[in-house]
């Protein structure tokens, strides 16, 4: 009978590890660096929110300059929280040309609202 439960322990303790052990190597897969052009996606979609957050805050009249540093901010962050995909992050004030004239015209969209982002050079192989 103890040769019994010897034999069971040692299986259950067998199962134990071998469960250790996959727990361990999908760990380490889960860890690897995603893809960089899917990180340079994720980067575009992230623009594409801040424009058109940016656009609908514009369209509703209440836009103004620290509105517009934000959404300027907003679109930088995406440049410093990717700076291994993405050279550069514009930030297109939807005033367009008004605003540098004095003739703040938020009736009449001149530009629409943008944030580009730009990939590093030769990131696609």
């Amino acid at each position: 009978m103890l040769e019994w439960l010897l034999i069971l322990g040692a299986a259950a303790g067998l199962a134990a590890f071998s469960v250790l052990a996959v727990q361990r190597v999908l760990d380490r897969a889960s860890e690897a660096p995603a893809d960089p052009l899917v990180r340079l996606l994720d980067a575009d979609i992230a623009a594409a929110f801040v424009a058109t957050e940016g656009q609908s805050v514009f369209d509703d009249g209440q836009y103004d300059d620290a509105t517009d540093s934000g959404f300027e901010q907003r679109c930088n962050d995406i440049l410093a929280g990717s700076p291994d995909v993405v050279d550069s992050a514009v930030w297109v004030d939807p005033r367009g040309p008004d605003r540098l004239t004095g003739t703040d015209d938020t009736d009449d969209d001149d530009v629409a609202a943008a944030c580009t982002v730009t990939p590093v050079a030769g990131l696609g192989g």
